[in-house]
């Protein structure tokens, strides 16, 4: 009897820590099915890091600009979409790919920037950003000289060989000097925003008005 009552025992047991063991497997299969789309979805932002040259420290990320050289910068704001993103792996794709030597001897230097934060709210005014483009900036001596922004890269953004052609082709001419400067609304001639104040004429000082001719009378 008392053998009887163990090997129920034991059945109950070893049923029991089956069910537990089952449940456990359930539920650590639920939390993994919750967690896994944010894994993937973190994987998809690592990925997009490395590709785009690496983390954006203090809203840059970039070697020391040359003296006398070119920065391709890339300007963005605080949202990223994935269409800013291919841009920003597309545009270091065409760097480092088709200037290692300028990069390498220090003529050409590769940056990012967010124009939304203090460090680089100065590309709005001085390179009229509105929105994540990559600009173009000849330095001479140290200082910014021409610059141009490429806005063709969001119409060839889904043309990856002619996205890199353009974005090489614009680089290789700001490297040679071919770069016509860009001028700013303000600074063109002929702004129909200018208004002109004109002093107003003192009646003493005024021209005296010319002399108008009087009709002769009708005769009677």
């Amino acid at each position: 009897m008392e053998l009887k009552n163990a090997l129920t025992i034991c059945l109950i047991s070893f049923f029991s820590a089956t069910l537990v063991l089952l449940i456990a497997r359930a539920l650590d299969l639920q939390a993994a099915s919750k967690i896994e789309p944010q894994l993937e979805e973190i994987a998809k932002e690592l990925r997009a890091i490395r590709e785009g040259g690496g983390v954006s420290l203090g809203g840059s990320q970039a070697a020391a600009a040359p003296t006398d050289g070119v920065v391709v910068y890339y300007a963005h704001g605080n949202t990223r979409c994935p269409t800013c993103r291919k841009i920003e792996t597309q545009s270091h794709e065409a760097v480092t790919a088709g200037f290692s030597e300028e990069l390498e001897v220090g003529k050409l230097a590769w940056e990012i920037v967010n124009y939304e934060k203090p460090a680089g709210e100065h590309f709005i005014a001085d390179y009229e950003v509105q929105m994540p483009v990559v600009v173009l900036v000849e330095m001479k001596n140290g200082q910014p000289g021409k610059w141009k922004r490429l806005d063709e890269v969001w119409g060839l953004v889904d043309e990856k060989d002619q996205f890199i052609d353009y974005v090489q082709k614009e680089i290789r001419a700001m490297l040679a000097g071919e770069t016509e400067k860009t001028e700013k609304p303000q600074d063109k001639d002929g702004d129909e925003d200018t208004v002109k104040i004109v002093p107003p004429i003192d009646a003493e000082d005024a021209p005296p008005s010319p002399a108008l001719p009087v009709p002769p009378l009708p005769d009677n």
